[in-house]
């Protein structure tokens, strides 16, 4: 089974509502677990209690809400295809918490360099670009985002589960 420990963004109802119309461009049939920012993924883990035992560590003194700025709608590309649209955020305190989560570094490999983003939409195949327009136009106004949980998801072929959600500080 995988793990994932991932921030949370606190979105309106009216954007998640926006979102979902721009989910026909996406390979998932259905969303079953919120939109987030992934702090660090665990491959293969046959005994999760370290990974559980820190969110509850975490949970006895949980951090203040994050706040992020949005660079942009972009995307991440392999061998020519599209593979995922994210936000593109910057925010020190985000990079901050995942260096804390370095103590867990033995139970997961960085395969790639951390970069934080908010992943929308895995698409079915290269999007044209009204598709794009329409995507970039649904977060045009959104300038800072505000993660209010902390998650523990679980994954199994492809299937998603909440395993803990831990609320932050208000600011």
């Amino acid at each position: 089974m995988n793990y994932f420990i991932a921030l949370i963004p606190k979105f309106s109802q009216e954007l998640y509502e926006k979102i979902l119309h721009v989910l026909e461009f996406d390979t998932r049939s259905e969303v079953n677990f919120p939109l987030h920012l992934t702090l660090r993924y665990f491959y293969f883990l046959d005994d999760p209690r370290v990974i559980k035992n820190w969110v509850t560590e975490f949970e006895k003194n949980p951090s203040k809400c994050f706040h992020a700025t949005v660079k942009e709608v972009s995307f991440f590309e392999h061998q020519g295809q599209e593979e995922v649209y994210f936000l593109d955020v910057c925010a020190h305190e985000i990079y901050a918490l995942y260096q804390k989560l370095t103590v867990l570094k033995s139970f997961s490999e960085d395969i790639l360099p951390f970069h934080p983003h908010v992943s929308l939409i895995f698409p079915k195949q290269n999007l044209s670009p009204e598709e794009k327009k329409k995507i970039k136009d649904i977060f045009a106004d959104i300038r800072t985002i505000e993660f209010d949980r902390l998650a523990l998801f679980s994954e199994k072929n492809n299937t998603f589960k909440i395993e803990k959600m831990v609320s932050l500080k208000n600011t």
